[in-house]
C-alpha cells in the first residue's frame, strides 16, 4: 500500500513539474512573439535557473541571437550537447549563424564542418551547402565555394534565389581587381590624381590634379621671372609640395577605402543570402 502511494506521489510530482515546465516555455514563447527577448532572458535567468536543459538553453540562445548579442548566443548554442534532441541540428545551424554574424568566420566554418557528420535530410544538406558556400566566400576561398555549390539544386523554392545570388557574388569576386594603396600612391607620385583615378574616384582625381597644377604653374612662372629666392616662388613651391604630398597620401587612403567599401558591401550581400534561407527554412 505504502509503495503504491509513493508511486502515485512521484507521478504527481513529475506531472506537475512537466506542466510547470510547459507553462514556462509557453510564456517564454509568448514573449518571443512580441519580440520581448530581453524579458525572456531575464525570466529564464530568474525563474528557470534550476531547470536548465537543452530546450531552455536553446530558448536563451535564441533570445540572445535575436537581439544581436552573438557572443552570448554562441555560448548558449554550444551548451546544447544532446545529439538525440531534435533541437541539436537546429542549434548547430544557428550556432554557425551567430558565429558569422559576430564576425567569427573560422568558428562558423568549424561548426559547419562537424555538422556534416549529423543525420541530415536532403533539404538540410542543401541548406548546409549554402551555409558552407557563403562562409567560403566570406573567407574569399573560391575553390571551396565551387566544391560546396555542387550541392545546389537551384529548384528548391526556399533556397533557389539565394543560390543564384551567391553564384553572382562569386563571379564578382573572381573578376574583381583589388585596389592596392601602394600602387595608388606610386601612380600619384608620377602624376598627381592618377592614383585616385585608379581607385575609382574620378571626380577626386581631377580635383587633386588641378589642385597641384595651379600652384605648380605659379611656382614655375615665379621661378622663371623672379628666380628661386623670390617670395612668390617659395610660397607657391611650398603649396605645390603640400598638394603633391597630399595627392600621394590621399590616393593611398582612397584605394584602401575603396577596397574596404567593396569588401563590406560584398560581405553584407553574402550574409543576407546565407542567413535569409536559414531563417526561411526554420520558419516553414
Amino acid at each position: 500500500m505504502k509503495s503504491s502511494i509513493s508511486i502515485v506521489l512521484q507521478l504527481t510530482v513529475l506531472f506537475s513539474f512537466g506542466q510547470s515546465k510547459a507553462r514556462d516555455i509557453e510564456f517564454i514563447e509568448s514573449l518571443f512573439k512580441s519580440n520581448d527577448y530581453k524579458s525572456a532572458i531575464l525570466y529564464i535567468d530568474s525563474e528557470l535557473k534550476d531547470k536548465k536543459n537543452d530546450s531552455v538553453q536553446f530558448l536563451k540562445a535564441w533570445a540572445y541571437y535575436n537581439i544581436d548579442q552573438q557572443d552570448s548566443a554562441i555560448k548558449n548554442f554550444e551548451s546544447i550537447s544532446n545529439q538525440q534532441n531534435d533541437l541539436f541540428i537546429k542549434s548547430r545551424f544557428f550556432l554557425s549563424a551567430s558565429a558569422y554574424l559576430g564576425k567569427k568566420v573560422e568558428l562558423s566554418d568549424s561548426v559547419l564542418n562537424t555538422t556534416y557528420m549529423l543525420p541530415l535530410d536532403s533539404s538540410q544538406r542543401e541548406l548546409l551547402a549554402i551555409q558552407n558556400a557563403g562562409v567560403s566566400l566570406l573567407k574569399r576561398d573560391l575553390p571551396a565555394y565551387l566544391q560546396h555549390k555542387k550541392t545546389f539544386s537551384y529548384n528548391n523554392y526556399l533556397f533557389s534565389n539565394e543560390e543564384k545570388q551567391l553564384e553572382s557574388i562569386a563571379k564578382t569576386l573572381a573578376s574583381h581587381k583589388k585596389k592596392r594603396p601602394l600602387v595608388a600612391a606610386l601612380l600619384s607620385a608620377i602624376l598627381p590624381g592618377s592614383g585616385k583615378w585608379y581607385a575609382g574616384s574620378r571626380g577626386q582625381a581631377f580635383s587633386s590634379f588641378f589642385s597641384f597644377l595651379l600652384p605648380a604653374a605659379v611656382a614655375t612662372e615665379a621661378y622663371l621671372k623672379a628666380g628661386p629666392k623670390s617670395g612668390l616662388f617659395i610660397s607657391s613651391a611650398l603649396v605645390t609640395t603640400m598638394f603633391y604630398s597630399g595627392s600621394i597620401v590621399g590616393s593611398a587612403y582612397t584605394a584602401k577605402r575603396a577596397e574596404s567599401n567593396f569588401n563590406n558591401g560584398i560581405n553584407e550581400k553574402i550574409l543576407f543570402n546565407i542567413h535569409f534561407p536559414l531563417r526561411n527554412f526554420y520558419s516553414k
